[in-house]
């Protein structure tokens, strides 16, 4: 973990902004001094200008008329010049000592400023650490959050893979069952049947549930199509022990449809095994034996037998699709 920064007081930025101001007034000052100084100076030698003008017009006239000028200077004039010259002493005197100043007063600001500058440098540094610090500290971070995103994906992974183990198991033991839009489609299928049946008989196994729910929705279905269909009933088979040398035969699974040998029969059968079947249903006509013809030509037969084996319905459709695709890669 990365310490919190540790904030700059204001009032300690307060005080280096004073010192700093103090430097400069004691440097501005010790400038001002010097420039005193130097117009000291120039007072000065301003006030020896008389004297250097006396002399220069005696100098021209001697050059001129070739006699001796007069060198008397006025009493005054001497006055001025040694004022000019004890000004000129004053001054100069007065720029050396400001000048010493001036540059004591430049390097005190020059080591205050260094001072400053090491210190930023210092906050820079240990800012730049604590960057690192945090970067690596960001990196483990998301070190952690990608192994958390990795476990997540497993673990979607696993879900999903138990949400299709669940699907499958599902798909094996759902029971069948007709949704009532199916059962609005078999209808519209099955009118033209509507005046050409007598009737059709639905059976189920006495004490199988879900078969007698299949044959209620068979039944409901075939009503749509105004089909003159019984409501289901419950048989009880039983079926004798066989030889020994006799083959072991199974019990009926799906849907079993018996027809007469009348056309409308036939053709009736036909058409409830394919509706039946293109929505994924066993379903199967039985023609050994056929029913009899002589009490009601037009009539057909309907067995819902025990539930098949795997999965049924659209189940059973989407299982067909996949194999499908999966042949075709």
């Amino acid at each position: 973990m990365v310490p919190p920064p540790i904030p700059t007081p204001d009032v300690l930025k307060g005080v280096d902004d004073q010192i700093r101001s103090a430097l400069e007034a004691f440097r501005n000052a010790c400038f001002s001094w010097l420039l005193v100084s130097t117009g000291v100076v120039v007072v000065g030698l301003l006030f020896e200008l008389p004297e250097i003008w006396h002399e220069s017009i005696n100098a021209i006239r001697e050059l001129m008329h070739s006699c001796k000028p007069e060198r008397h200077i006025p009493a005054w004039m001497k006055l001025v010049v040694s004022l000019g010259w004890l000004l000129i002493v004053v001054g100069v005197a007065g720029e050396f000592v400001a000048d010493t100043f001036v540059s004591k007063a430049d390097g005190a600001v020059q080591t205050f400023n260094n001072i400053l500058l090491t210190e930023a440098r210092k906050e820079t540094a240990f800012a730049i650490e604590r960057a690192a610090k945090a970067e690596a500290t960001a990196s483990g971070f998301q070190s952690q959050i990608a192994e958390s995103n990795a476990k997540a994906a497993s673990l979607t992974k696993e879900a999903e893979a138990e949400r299709l183990a669940r699907v499958k198991i599902q798909a094996r033991v759902a029971w069948r069952h007709l949704t009532q839009e199916q059962k609005v489609d078999i209808g519209f299928a099955l009118g033209r049947f509507s005046k050409r049946m007598s009737s059709v008989g639905i059976w189920y196994n006495t004490g199988d549930v879900e078969g007698s729910m299949f044959a209620s929705d068979i039944a409901e279905a075939l009503r749509v199509a105004r089909v003159r269909a019984q409501s289901p009933g419950g048989i009880i088979s039983m079926r004798a022990a066989g030889k020994f040398s006799d083959p072991v035969t199974r019990e009926d699974t799906g849907v079993i449809v018996q027809s007469t040998g009348d056309w409308d029969s036939r053709s009736l059968a036909d058409a409830i095994i394919e509706e039946l079947t293109v929505r994924g249903f066993d379903a199967e006509k039985r023609t050994n034996p056929s029913l009899d013809t002589n009490p009601i030509p037009a009539r057909v037969e309907i067995m819902v037998e025990a539930r098949p084996e795997g999965p049924q319905g659209e189940f059973k459709l989407e299982a067909e699709r996949e194999a499908k695709a999966k042949n075709n890669k």
